[in-house]
C-alpha cells in the first residue's frame, strides 16, 4: 500500500538525520532549516546528479566509479546552498547539513526503486527492495557519505567564507575520495556472502564518522577555551531562558 511504501522509503533517511541532529550539540541549527535541507537539497542534489550524469557520461566508461563520483558530487555542490551562513560554522553543523540533504537524495531515490519495481514486479517485490535498501543503509548510503563531506567541508572552511580553493585542501579531497570509493565499491556487481560486503563498508564508514565527530567536538572545546563558543553557549542558554518564561 502507499503508506506503507512512503514509510519504507522515508524512515532510515529520517532515522539517519535525526542522529546527526542529536549528534549537533550546539543545537544552533533549527529544524526547519533540516527540514527545507531535506527538500530542497534533495531535490538539488537529484537534479545537479542528472545533470552531471548527461554532461559527463562518467557513468558510461568508470561504471559504478563513475556513479559515486557524481552523485556524491551532486549531494557536495547542494551543499553550497548554506556554505556561507556563518553563524553555522561548526564541523558539527556541517555533518548535520550533508546528512538533511542525503536524506532527501536517498528518499527520491528509494522512491524511484520502489517505483520501478513495482512496476516490473509486483508490490511484494517493491517492497522487498526498498526493505532492503532501508535495513543496509545502517552500514553505508547516501546520508553516512553527505555527512562526512559536509562535515570535511566545513572543517576546511572554518570561520572563513567559502572560497573554491578550499575544494582543493587534502583533508577534503580524502574524505570526499573515500565516499565516492566506498559509493562505487557499493554499487558494484562484486559481492560477499552474507552481506559481508556492506558490513565492511559499513564499519569504514562508521569509523570515518566516528573520527570527524570526535574532530567536531575537539573543535568546540577548543573554542570554548578560548572564550569563542562560551559566549555562544551563553546566548543560547539567555534564549532558551527567556522563551521559558511565563
Amino acid at each position: 500500500s502507499s503508506p506503507k511504501t512512503i514509510k519504507v522509503v522515508t524512515t532510515p533517511a529520517v532515522a539517519g538525520t535525526i542522529f546527526f541532529f542529536e549528534m549537533n550539540v550546539l543545537r544552533n541549527v533549527p529544524l526547519y532549516q533540516v527540514l527545507k535541507l531535506v527538500f530542497l537539497g534533495g531535490i538539488l542534489s537529484v537534479l545537479l546528479s542528472l545533470l552531471l550524469y548527461q554532461w559527463t557520461k562518467l557513468d558510461s566508461w568508470l561504471g559504478a566509479a563513475g556513479v559515486g563520483i557524481i552523485e556524491e558530487s551532486g549531494k557536495a555542490a547542494a551543499l553550497l546552498l548554506v556554505i556561507n551562513k556563518m553563524k553555522y560554522r561548526w564541523t558539527l553543523n556541517g555533518m548535520l547539513f550533508g546528512a538533511a540533504i542525503g536524506a532527501g537524495f536517498a528518499a527520491f531515490e528509494s522512491a524511484g526503486y520502489a517505483y520501478s519495481s513495482g512496476v516490473d514486479l509486483g508490490d511484494n517485490a517493491m517492497l522487498d527492495s526498498i526493505t532492503k535498501r532501508g535495513v543496509l543503509s545502517i552500514c553505508g548510503g547516501h546520508v553516512l557519505w553527505a555527512a562526512l563531506i559536509g562535515g570535511a567541508l566545513w572543517r576546511v572552511r572554518g570561520d572563513e567564507k567559502f572560497r573554491w580553493e578550499m575544494l582543493k585542501d587534502i583533508r577534503f579531497l580524502r574524505v570526499f575520495a573515500l565516499c565516492a570509493g566506498m559509493h562505487a565499491v557499493w554499487d558494484s556487481p562484486f559481492n560477499l556472502p552474507l552481506y559481508l560486503k556492506y558490513i565492511a563498508l559499513g564499519f569504514v564508514a562508521w569509523v570515518a564518522l566516528l573520527s570527524l565527530i570526535q574532530a567536531g567536538l575537539r573543535q568546540i572545546r577548543a573554542a570554548q577555551a578560548t572564550g569563542g563558543a562560551t559566549e555562544f553557549f551563553k546566548q543560547q542558554k539567555l534564549a532558551e531562558n527567556t522563551v521559558a518564561k511565563p
